[in-house]
C-alpha cells in the first residue's frame, strides 16, 4: 500500500511542479485593489484625497486572452462603503505572464505588465518605459498569507529616481492595476490588495504619504522555506516545501 501511495506521489509531481512554475491569477474571484487618490489641484490648497477599491467579475474571451471587467466604488479612508459597484469602462486580461487591459469603447487591447521580464529588458507602460534593474522571488511583509511571489524591481528610463515594484498577483505596488500614473487630474496610489480576509499587500501608513520602498523579504534562492516562508535548516523529511520559488514534495527519505 506504501509503495502505491509513494508511486501515484511520484507521478503526481511533475504536474505539481508545472502547475506551480505558473504565474499567480490576478483574475482570481475575490481580490480587491484600495487606492487613495490624489487629487491635482492648485498647491496653495491643501491636498484632497479620495478613496476607491476595484475589483474584477464576469468572464470575457477577447483574441484568446480571459477578461474581466472592472467594477470600482467610492469607500471612506477606512474602507467603509454603502455604494455599490460601478462598471468602468474597461476590463483586465491575462494570459500566462501577461496583464493586459481592453478599451471597451477604442476596443483596444494594450499590455500592461509582464512577469516574465528579466534583467535588463526594458518595457512601455502608459507611455513611460520601464527597464527592469532587478528579479526576485519575494514575501511581502505586509501579506498575510506568507506567499512566495516574483517580484520585478523598474526604474524609469528617463527619470532613475522614479521606481517601482511589479508583484505577481497583484500587480504594480504604486498603482496596482491602474492604466496610467496620472488618471483624470488625479495620481492613484496603492493602498492594500486583499483576497478575502487575507491581506497580500497593505501600505503600512497612509496618512503620512506614498510609500516610496515597500517591506520585501526577498528568497534566498540556495536556502529553503515552508509553506509559510519561514528558513527551514534543511530539507524536511516528508511533505512539502519551497526552493528555488517553487514547491517541492518529499515523499521519503
Amino acid at each position: 500500500m506504501r509503495v502505491r501511495i509513494v508511486m501515484l506521489l511520484l507521478s503526481l509531481l511533475p504536474t505539481l511542479l508545472r502547475a506551480d512554475s505558473r504565474f499567480e491569477s490576478v483574475l482570481k474571484e475575490g481580490k480587491v485593489w484600495c487606492y487613495q487618490w490624489e487629487i491635482v489641484a492648485n498647491p496653495i490648497y491643501d491636498k484632497i484625497y479620495r478613496y476607491t477599491e476595484i475589483s474584477l467579475k464576469g468572464d470575457t474571451l477577447i483574441d484568446g486572452i480571459t477578461f474581466r471587467r472592472v467594477y470600482q466604488r467610492q469607500v471612506s479612508e477606512e474602507g467603509a462603503s454603502d455604494e455599490g459597484w460601478m462598471p468602468e469602462d474597461y476590463w483586465i486580461g491575462e494570459r500566462d505572464s501577461e496583464i493586459y487591459t481592453y478599451e471597451i469603447f477604442t476596443k483596444e487591447c494594450k499590455l500592461l505588465l509582464d512577469f516574465s521580464m528579466e534583467t535588463g529588458e526594458t518595457f512601455n507602460k502608459a507611455g513611460t518605459q520601464w527597464s527592469v534593474t532587478a528579479v526576485s522571488d519575494t514575501i511581502l511583509d505586509s501579506s498575510t498569507d506568507r506567499r512566495v511571489r516574483r517580484c520585478l524591481n523598474v526604474a524609469d528610463t528617463e527619470n532613475t529616481n522614479r521606481t517601482d515594484f511589479w508583484i505577481e498577483g497583484i500587480g504594480s505596488l504604486s498603482t496596482g492595476l491602474v492604466r496610467s500614473d496620472d488618471l483624470e487630474g488625479a495620481v492613484p496610489h496603492l493602498v492594500s490588495c486583499m483576497e478575502g480576509t487575507v491581506s497580500l499587500f497593505v501600505f503600512q501608513s497612509i496618512s503620512s504619504g506614498v510609500a516610496s520602498v515597500p517591506q520585501l523579504r526577498t528568497i534566498d534562492k540556495s536556502s529553503s522555506y515552508d509553506l509559510q516562508g519561514r528558513r527551514l535548516k534543511g530539507i524536511p523529511q516528508r511533505g512539502m516545501y519551497i526552493k528555488d520559488g517553487k514547491k517541492k514534495v518529499v515523499t521519503d527519505k
